[in-house]
């Protein structure tokens, strides 16, 4: 007997996954991640002057905005940031533009599974993008 997931694949069969870079304009780098129905757009900006509040003086501060298909972020949402900024933060190489913002924005398009995953490699790609040394 062979057991089918909902969208038709088996258990040990993978979501098409597509990935992209450059596909905003107005952002210094962007990132497009899919796998399957699940869809995320990332856009970094940066590294900018920063807020002297968040300021570090030997780094850049890594800043993670999450915005969900609809609404304001949530409980979840947040921490979804905090675990994109914390993984970020570690590939990243900060030390090379201390007393500036690295900013990213992740955009959830679709939401089907997987979404942590494609944010990151969503971002990832966006960094890249940018020109940011991981």
């Amino acid at each position: 007997m062979s057991i089918t997931r909902p969208d038709g694949r088996t258990p040990s069969q993978l979501r098409p996954i597509t990935m992209g870079q450059g596909v905003l304009s107005r952002a210094d780098g962007s990132g497009q991640a899919r796998a399957g129905e699940t869809e995320v757009l990332a856009a970094v900006y940066g590294p900018t002057e920063v807020k002297i509040r968040d300021e570090k003086l030997d780094r850049a501060t890594l800043e993670v905005k999450w915005k969900p298909i609809i609404g304001p972020p949530g409980i979840v949402e947040t921490s979804y940031e905090r675990f994109l900024r914390e993984s970020l933060d570690s590939a990243v190489i900060t030390s090379l533009h201390p007393r500036t913002l690295i900013s990213i924005t992740i955009q959830v398009i679709n939401d089907d599974g997987s979404i942590l995953s494609c944010a990151f490699n969503a971002a990832l790609l966006a960094l890249l993008d940018a020109g940011i040394p991981l």
